[in-house]
Formats: C-alpha cells, sequence, structure tokens
C-alpha cells in the first residue's frame, strides 16, 4: 500500500484505489476549506461593489470552476464595469482602473489581510490574501459588458488589434464549460495540476502550461468515454494524460458542443498544433503561448516510470 504522508510519489506502483483515496484525503478541498474560502470570496467582493460599483463580478480561476486544491487556492475575480465601452475603451482605460484599484487594496481592505505585494500586467491585477486553512491567490479583471454574444464574436474576428482584451469579457462562458463537468473528471484535473507543481518547474511560471489547458486537456480525454458519468480507472486515465502531454505536438481539440462553429475559428489557427480551442473564444488556441518541453518530458517519465509499470 502506498503511503501519502509526503504526499504522492509518481515514480511508484499504485492502485487507482489507492490515487483515489489520495485525491479525497489530500486533494478536494474540506469544507472548512470551501466554507472559509467562500466567505473571504465575499468579502473581497463586497469590497469591491462598494468601490467600484460593477455591474456583475464573475468568480472563475479554480475555485469559481471547482477545481481548487486543498491548501491552495486561486480565483479569478472578472469586474463588469459600466464605464468601459468595448475593447479598445478597456485598453485605454485600464491602466487608470488599475492603480485605483492597488490604492483601495494597499489603503482600505478591513475584512481581508493581503500578504506580499500587489502586481499589474497589461490585464489584471494580482495579489494574494491570507486564510487560516491555506492562502488565496487572486487575480482581478476588468472588463466590459456585453448583450450578444454572436455579435460579440463577429466583432473579434475583425477587431484583431484588441483582441487579448476580449478574453476576460468571456470570463463566464470559460468557467461554465469546467463547472458543468462531473465530479470525477474535476478530481482527476485536480490529480493532473498536483503533478504539474510537484514535477515542472520553470524559472518564468507563463512558460508552462497553465491550470486551464490542463483541465481543457483533461476533459478532452475524459468527454465521451465510459467514466464520464460513472467511475472509471483514475490511473488509465491518468495515464492518457500523460501520453498527451507527451505528445503535445499532436493535440486537435475542437469543440463540439461550444456558442461557435468551426467557421468562426480563422484557417490559419485550425492549423496551428498543438491546438486545443479555448470553448469560449473562437480566437484563442490556449496552447499557443507556451513552452511544452519541460512538461512533455515530465509526462514522460512518468510513463516510463513503475507507476504506470
Amino acid at each position: 500500500m502506498m503511503q501519502f504522508a509526503a504526499g504522492l510519489d509518481f515514480n511508484s506502483r499504485t492502485t487507482s484505489s489507492e490515487l483515489n483515496t489520495f485525491i479525497d484525503n489530500h486533494l478536494q478541498p474540506t469544507t472548512e476549506f470551501n466554507r472559509e474560502m467562500n466567505e473571504t470570496v465575499d468579502h473581497i467582493c463586497s469590497f469591491f461593489r462598494d468601490h467600484f460599483r460593477p455591474s456583475r463580478i464573475i468568480k472563475g480561476g479554480s475555485l469559481g470552476k471547482g477545481t481548487a486544491i486543498k491548501g491552495n487556492c486561486d480565483i479569478d475575480l472578472v469586474l463588469v464595469l459600466n464605464e468601459i465601452q468595448d475593447a479598445a475603451d478597456l485598453k485605454r482605460k485600464l491602466p487608470g482602473f488599475q492603480r485605483q484599484i492597488v490604492e483601495k487594496l494597499q489603503h482600505e481592505s478591513k475584512r481581508f489581510t493581503v500578504i506580499g505585494s500587489i502586481s499589474t500586467n497589461n490585464f489584471l491585477v494580482k495579489f494574494s490574501v491570507e486564510l487560516r486553512h491555506g492562502n488565496i491567490d487572486v487575480d482581478l479583471l476588468p472588463t466590459f459588458r456585453f448583450t450578444d454574444l454572436r455579435g460579440l464574436y463577429r466583432k473579434m474576428k475583425s477587431d484583431r488589434e484588441y483582441e487579448q482584451y476580449y478574453s476576460a469579457a468571456l470570463a463566464e462562458q470559460q468557467v461554465e464549460f469546467v463547472r458543468a463537468c462531473p465530479a470525477n473528471v474535476k478530481n482527476l484535473i485536480r490529480l493532473v495540476k498536483y503533478w504539474k507543481k510537484q514535477n515542472v518547474t520553470s524559472v518564468y511560471k507563463r512558460e508552462i502550461p497553465n491550470s486551464y489547458v490542463i483541465e481543457l486537456i483533461t476533459i478532452h480525454l475524459c468527454e465521451g468515454s465510459s467514466g464520464w458519468f460513472g467511475t472509471y480507472d483514475t490511473l488509465k486515465a491518468f495515464h492518457s494524460v500523460m501520453e498527451a502531454l507527451e505528445n503535445y505536438r499532436s493535440l486537435n481539440v475542437i469543440w463540439r458542443k461550444t456558442n461557435y462553429s468551426r467557421d468562426d475559428i480563422p484557417k490559419q489557427i485550425q492549423q496551428e498544433r498543438p491546438l486545443v480551442m479555448d470553448p469560449a473564444n473562437p480566437m484563442n488556441n490556449v496552447c499557443s503561448i507556451f513552452e511544452w518541453e519541460k512538461t512533455a518530458n515530465a509526462a514522460r517519465r512518468v510513463l516510463g516510470s513503475p507507476m504506470m509499470r
């Protein structure tokens, strides 16, 4: 019987039953963890409602999608702001909103404790909040409101100058796609994310495939399988994900059930490899910005280990 006191050894023999036990005991968030996380996120959302009056706040990230790992949680909070009209307007006004957000967090956050530094990039404000059961990393993304999804897709196709500024506006569709998955698929996602954290390192975090890419690849491999709505062999399913990551150049995923059709995807993007389409965004191959060799090598090591024999 594999022992888990120091974590899961991906180089040792194991069984599906042992993997399921590890997921249940070490990766699935506890009731206390979920309660504290949700209460804290509610405080953060109330803070931004009071100061910025967004029309909506969309909760994404691992907490919003239901794929959080115990003791290590991230959330994307998308502020849908009435003051921003479209992607071009977002690019113009975003630096000013970011300065206001940072200032408010530094001086006026009373019901939650921000730890470490607050950073910004072209699209978001990033900060961490201290909790009893593990910290929560927050990415705050201002965006604009839209009412016609098909109309937005048409505009995106012709508005390539601002294409990166549309992503946050589609956060709700991204979240719903992952959140709708069965619990067993989310548990497999937790296992793969845990494997990546333990085995794939990079000097620059953005070099390696992020959690959203891992989620989509795992969902693609599970979709249509006999275990989608029931039980499956966790070890075999994990093996399939490792094979896909090792052979990443062969990834070619265009979803059948999305709000857009294949015709909405530019031909150039359809020809890219690896290809895993964002199910919410027909302009976004989620694989394209990452360096894959470190992840592929780590997957290759697991496939050659006693765990997979």
